[in-house]
């Protein structure tokens, strides 16, 4: 099955299979390579945040991060649902100082 994903380009279900074989570094370099969409990064990050591993929920954040860093100010919309996510993330794992920042650069882009 994943093979076959991979042939048809279909890299949602590529990053979610990676990740459910336990395979998390791989998944996470196909999220970061092809997940265009917020809507689908952001749906992998859940996934990849989801249980009470916290490198995985910080791993979750850099990646959405980093898709932030490189596309900030090119789509308001995506700026916008990802600086979302991390604010609220941020707030769940008691990172207020962070989830403020985020809070600040998502007033910015409104």
């Amino acid at each position: 099955v994943l093979d076959l994903s991979r042939t048809a380009g279909l890299w949602n279900d590529v990053a979610g299979l990676l990740l459910e074989m336990g395979r998390a570094d791989e998944a996470i370099a196909t999220a970061a390579r092809h997940l265009d969409n917020p809507v689908d990064l952001i749906a992998f990050a859940d996934d990849l945040a989801d249980g009470k591993d916290p490198a995985k929920a910080d791993r979750a954040i850099g990646l959405v991060e980093s898709r932030l860093w490189e596309r900030e100010g090119k789509d308001p919309t995506a700026d916008a649902a990802l600086l979302t996510w991390l604010g609220a993330r941020y707030a769940a794992l008691g990172r207020h100082d962070k989830s403020l920042e985020t809070a600040r650069r998502s007033f910015k882009v409104a």
